[in-house]
């Protein structure tokens, strides 16, 4: 079982009298585990922020481009989905710009 917070030496088996000893099936990222769940999690993000961008980009041309009931809340919704768009990738690449900003600092040192 892999934490991601890379604190193994906290789970302990249940009874075991050897405090230092973490339980058999404990793996720590010293041993070649390795974590990438955040990578997914980016590409996910990013695969979701560029569907809400085109989904608003097309609401907002088809309620600016048609005259009905509907146009403020399709340009509404539009800009809705527009904002969520750009605030997922900017995130996710804030985030990606830190993990690598890590990632060198200690890979070199």
């Amino acid at each position: 079982m892999l934490l991601r917070s890379g604190i193994e030496e906290a789970l302990y088996e249940a009874g075991s009298q050897d405090v230092g000893q973490a339980a058999p099936d404990v793996r720590s990222h010293s041993e070649g585990g390795k974590i990438d769940a955040g990578f997914m999690l980016d590409k996910l993000a990013i695969a979701a922020s560029s569907i809400c961008l085109l989904f608003g980009a097309l609401l907002i041309f088809v309620g600016v481009s048609k005259l009905d009931i509907d146009q403020i809340l399709a340009v509404l919704g539009g800009a809705a989905l527009l904002s969520l768009g750009l605030t997922v990738i900017c995130l996710t690449l804030k985030n990606k710009s830190a993990w690598r900003q890590n990632y060198e600092k200690y890979r070199v040192g």
